[in-house]
């Protein structure tokens, strides 16, 4: 009977005992973040190491530097819609960086190195809220470091390539209703593994440039995470007369980083207008389920649907000349949700989301420009009902983000 209690508990666990998925994060580059996050057909500057690689073949600068901090404050709201109450997130702000260079070798091969943040979440539930027996916190890092090359074939085609070295940590944290402030923590650092990009870049006009971008899939498994059961009733740990304790283990999961193709294209217009976009089809159906494995208790580990699926993202962009020293931009971007109503959950409270973006640049001198960019991101109210979990609701989700960067060339 004790052992079916245990086993219980721990079923329990199943909506939240991973990482989060679903949270890609498109502030790669901060020029191309005002222009809606296009920069798939455009040779603009070293962030074509994460855009594409086979641009920084056609980049005019011998050296190129681009590094950029991003500022996010994010916002999810749920409604129970039996009761009407309503609870928001409390996330800490986001810090995503990029940092790029690009090296011109001759006028046909260049290298770029790049380090940038594609995944990752912050989420902090209240401690009362109603699904907090499903998550209170979940804090997933990932860090992408990208050593590529590029090169040019002909004057109107390059291609070019990386390879992905991908770190990453996740911390996750639920209440339980067992007892009075009992909880489960789950941790795991130093999580790394490999992937790769490929890209081609065509310049069949002199005005019109298109790109091809793809990102291989990374598994990141956390193996031998550590997981802490904290002051829950002794009879769970099989010590009935022991008081409320603590009991840790090890935990084996993984979470699928995504493949991710991205077509774009862009167009001059005049001497002054640059106009861009690009679709992105994200591989999302990678996450099929989730897979939790306990080392000490095998007994408990189980598998509950994802059932993600794959998505588009509509961008566009423009650019226009205002003097030779201020380039002004906007953008707007269409992103779906991979999460259906039907197994959609808290850890990761994703909506098809609307992006409004603008940024100027502003060149110091000829070989130094400041950057800024700001994104408003409207996540669009949707109605859920998780089948495994029973949790139901309405839920929208909001964010401001501020982008500073530096560009230099020399």
């Amino acid at each position: 009977m004790k052992k079916n209690v245990f086993f219980l508990f721990l079923t329990a666990l199943l909506p939240v005992s991973s990482f989060a998925g679903g949270y890609l994060i498109s502030l790669q580059g901060i020029r191309q973040m005002a222009m809606g996050h296009t920069g798939v057909g455009i040779a603009m500057d070293a962030s074509n190491v994460f855009f594409n690689p086979a641009g920084l073949s056609y980049l005019k600068s011998k050296l190129a530097v681009s590094t950029g901090v991003s500022i996010l404050w994010d916002r999810a709201h749920y409604q129970n819609t039996d009761t009407w109450r309503q609870y928001q997130t409390d996330s800490p702000t986001g810090t995503p960086l990029d940092c790029y260079a690009a090296y011109k070798l001759n006028d046909r091969l260049s290298v770029g190195l790049g380090f940038y943040t594609p995944f990752g979440s912050q989420v902090e539930w209240p401690e009362d809220w109603t699904g907090r027996t499903l998550v209170t916190s979940v804090d997933l890092k990932s860090l992408f470091f990208q050593p590529t090359v590029s090169y040019k074939l002909r004057d109107w085609l390059s291609l070019g390539g990386g390879l992905i070295i991908a770190s990453g940590a996740v911390n996750l944290q639920r209440a339980d209703l067992l007892a009075a402030g009992a909880k489960v923590e789950l941790d795991k650092h130093g999580i790394t593994r490999l992937g790769y990009k490929l890209s081609l870049m065509v310049k069949p006009l002199e005005r019109l440039t298109l790109g091809i971008d793809y990102r291989s899939e990374i598994d990141m498994e956390a193996e031998g995470g550590d997981a802490s059961f904290i002051g829950f009733p002794a009879s769970i740990f099989h010590e009935p007369s022991s008081p409320l304790q603590t009991a840790d283990d090890r935990f084996d999961a993984s979470l699928p980083l995504p493949a991710e193709l991205s077509v774009g294209l862009s167009y001059r217009v005049g001497q002054k207008w640059l106009l861009a976009g690009d679709l992105n089809y994200t591989y999302w159906s990678a996450y099929d389920a989730l897979r939790v494995h306990f080392q000490t208790n095998q007994a408990a580990s189980f598998t509950t649907p994802r059932n993600y699926e794959n998505t588009f993202i509509y961008r566009l962009g423009a650019q226009y000349l205002c003097t030779p020293r201020l380039t002004v931009r906007l953008g707007y971007y269409r992103d779906q949700s991979p999460s259906p109503d039907s197994y959609w959950s808290p850890e990761t409270p994703t909506t098809d989301n609307d992006g409004f973006t603008a940024g100027f640049s502003y060149a110091i001198s000829k070989r130094l420009a400041c950057d800024l960019a700001y994104l408003y991101v409207n996540g669009n109210e949707r109605s859920v009902h998780n089948k495994t979990s029973a949790f139901y609701g309405d839920v929208y989700a909001q964010a401001h983000v501020f982008g500073l960067g530096i560009t230099f060339n020399l």
